[in-house]
């Protein structure tokens, strides 16, 4: 932190800001994602590392509505990432944090074409959590349009996905902690609704 290196400092503060939304630690988490952000603002090239927990910023403030600004704050550094690194994984994320911004703006075309789009690379890179992930914005844009039908298809494809990543853990502890995640949840609450 002193020095301002990020390769290895914004991964942490991405992953400890991410416990800390988790545990429900929304103060902890905010300054977390306050101080990663600094340190991307003050440094002049980013490190790949740096998308995933652009996005997990981006998407935190999203979710809520008395920090949609901060939200639509991540963007320019979002693309900041993408014109930097031009990568499948940057078009993902990019993708994903406007899907996230345009849902939270009630703008659900937009967050439909986005979540549409970030999953579809999510799936090409090979990145079935994050596909899921994306899907799961898709059927809560699918849902907020009235269109019961298509909210249903994609988050039983997130869910089937995210099923198929449990069955992969060999540890019950874990494969439970998994299922209980707040994405796993989430996905499947909206099937529920």
């Amino acid at each position: 932190m002193k020095w301002g290196e990020i390769q290895t400092t914004v991964p942490h503060l991405g992953q400890l800001a991410r416990a800390y939304a988790a545990l429900g630690l929304d103060s902890a988490a905010l300054e977390t994602i306050q101080q990663l952000l600094g340190l991307l603002d003050n440094n002049p090239y980013l490190d790949w590392a740096s998308t995933m927990p652009l996005l997990f910023a981006c998407c935190w403030y999203a979710a809520r509505p008395d920090m949609l600004d901060a939200a639509r704050a991540c963007l320019p550094r979002l693309e900041r990432a993408d014109r930097q690194f031009r990568s499948q994984e940057t078009r993902a994320a990019l993708a994903e944090g406007r899907g996230a911004v345009a849902l939270a703006e009630g703008n659900t075309p937009e967050a439909i074409e986005r979540f549409r789009e970030s999953a579809a690379e999510w799936k090409a890179l090979g990145r079935p959590y994050d596909q899921a992930r994306a899907l799961t914005g898709l059927g809560r844009a699918w849902a907020n349009a009235g269109n019961a039908v298509s909210a249903y298809a994609v988050l039983d494809q997130a869910s089937n996905i995210l099923d198929s990543l449990a069955t992969q853990l060999d540890d019950p502890e874990l494969r439970q902690s998994f299922l209980n995640s707040s994405l796993v949840r989430d996905t499947r609450g909206l099937i529920e609704k």
